[in-house]
């Protein structure tokens, strides 16, 4: 099977199960012939391993609490921005979990963008300084997905039609999160 019937597929995987999908067409496209019959082994050709739900949601927490911003909060944008594909990429050209473009990336220390601790922390650095820079959540929230600039310059949420539809998907999965830890 070419390369491309192996694309093919790991698209139409895609939209059933984002972060298997990437891991395939990681380990099929290169590597050892053990690791492309084994899309759960690490991928040294790419610097990438399988990062599980687990990973992320620990990591999450981990930097919900070192940068004292809320893990629900973080979970709610990496939902809507990648849907926990670590390996995501936008027609605007962010990557990973948090969806960074690569100038927030290397503004925020972020070294590999499909790394889920790297990404995370960088997204979490740059959801904490939009937090500190705006009196408003929803200011934050659209910050992440304008640019600060642009919620700067309208002094409020952009009146971008995705930016407004992203700023509710966000605080609606955001306050579903928090209605589900108080009814437990």
């Amino acid at each position: 099977m070419n390369k491309l019937s192996w694309t093919m597929i790991v698209v139409m995987l895609s939209f059933s199960n984002g972060i298997l999908a990437n891991s395939l067409l990681v380990n099929l496209g290169s590597g050892s012939q053990e690791q492309r019959n084994n899309p759960f082994k690490s991928n040294r050709a790419f610097g990438t391993t399988q990062t599980t739900k687990y990973d992320i949601n620990r990591i999450i927490t981990e930097e919900a609490k070192r940068n004292k911003v809320s893990a629900d909060l973080i979970h709610a944008i990496i939902k809507v921005e990648s849907a926990y594909n670590v390996r995501a990429v936008s027609s605007k050209g962010a990557m990973g979990l948090m969806q960074l473009i690569p100038g927030t990336a290397q503004r925020f220390g972020v070294k590999n963008a499909f790394n889920a601790r790297d990404n995370i922390q960088g997204g979490v650095r740059y959801l904490k300084f939009l937090l500190n820079r705006f009196d408003k959540l929803e200011y934050a929230i659209a910050g992440y997905n304008a640019g600060e600039g642009a919620v700067q310059k309208y002094n409020g949420i952009p009146p971008y039609k995705e930016t407004k539809n992203y700023v509710k998907k966000v605080l609606k999965i955001y306050q579903k999160r928090l209605n589900l830890k108080r009814q437990s």
